[in-house]
């Protein structure tokens, strides 16, 4: 029996924010981790010639950087980061940021640590210091040091305006979803969110 395949734009929750599987297309967060190595665009390079020198700027041509995943994953990530901004910033955020509350949202029941949050986030600690350092100032996360034996440990919440901010960007992140799916069609969506979910789990394996 074929599996029901999970519609990425299908938000509703109980409790009017998020819901656990919130599904993100990883370009979004490629600001803040730009490890990334998915080829979105196919692009055949030139054959050199047998004269051609490899290692001579010459034979860096348009073709084999177009052909470089990077920067096709970075020219991509700005374009669809572009349009998530444009579209939540009304409600004071960034989609990166957007991004992270709803990834401490998801963990609700069990707030998350600032090493399990960056490890999700696949942040190292000092850029995850950075990015969480004006949602503190916002009052829209607070950082709690750990109550048990250990206090190094400090767990990441969001506050009542933070709970506020998500649930007021729900609806706009809704609709640069489907803004996103109309540009580039929803088969193309589904297919690159796939993608980028199985290249960011073939590199940390």
């Amino acid at each position: 029996m074929p599996t029901e395949k999970t519609n990425p734009l299908s938000v509703a929750t109980a409790d009017g924010l998020l819901p656990r599987d919130l599904q993100f297309p990883a370009a979004v967060l490629t600001e803040v981790d730009l490890t990334c190595t998915y080829k979105y665009y196919a692009e055949r390079e030139k054959p050199m010639s047998d004269t051609q020198d490899p290692n001579s700027a010459d034979s860096i041509n348009s073709a084999k950087v177009g052909g470089c995943a990077c920067f096709n994953v970075r020219q991509a990530a700005r374009a669809i980061t572009g349009l998530y901004d444009s579209v939540i910033e009304p409600v004071g955020l960034k989609i990166t940021q957007f991004a992270i509350l709803a990834t401490i949202h998801r963990d609700r029941d069990d707030e998350p640590t600032m090493q399990s949050l960056a490890a999700e986030l696949g942040l190292d600690p000092s850029t995850m210091t950075r990015t969480l350092r004006p949602l503190v100032d916002d009052g829209v996360i607070e950082i709690v040091a750990g109550s048990g034996g250990d206090r190094r440990v400090k767990t990441v919440a969001l506050t009542s305006l933070g709970r506020h901010k998500l649930g007021q960007g729900r609806k706009r992140w809704e609709d640069a979803q489907r803004q996103l799916a109309d540009k580039i069609g929803p088969e193309v969506f589904d297919r690159l969110i796939g993608d980028l979910r199985a290249v960011t789990q073939a590199l940390r394996d």
